[in-house]
């Protein structure tokens, strides 16, 4: 897919964001939301060696990604969200209740 082109249109405050700022911003988004792809560059080869090969890690304990987050496109291992779907984990609220000397921790699943 061809990256939107930017308008000429100058901002005008009141009116809001256009249609083409937020296909722009629609597309740059989703390139974020993508697994990085594998670096074949020059620099790469020197740092790592070459041949080395490069793997998308654990964005918490930077383990090496399992297949079944891979196939996913999640940036989080099974072991750091306990097996649980990440969607789940990443919208689960802590909240801790402190009565007297008792500490209460409740997860609530939002």
């Amino acid at each position: 897919m061809a990256p939107p082109v930017a308008s000429d249109e100058k901002y005008v405050p009141g009116r809001g964001t256009d249609r083409a700022a937020r296909e722009r911003l629609k597309y740059r988004e989703g390139l974020d939301a993508e697994l990085p792809k594998e670096d074949d560059s020059k620099q790469t080869d020197i740092l790592l060696g070459n041949g080395a090969k490069k793997v998308a890690r654990c964005g918490k304990c930077t383990r090496p990604l399992d297949d079944v987050a891979l196939q996913a496109k999640q940036f989080v291992c099974s072991r750091c969200t306990g097996g649980l779907d990440p969607s789940i984990v990443a919208a689960a609220v802590v909240v801790v209740v402190i009565v007297g000397v008792v500490v209460v921790v409740v997860v609530v699943v939002v």
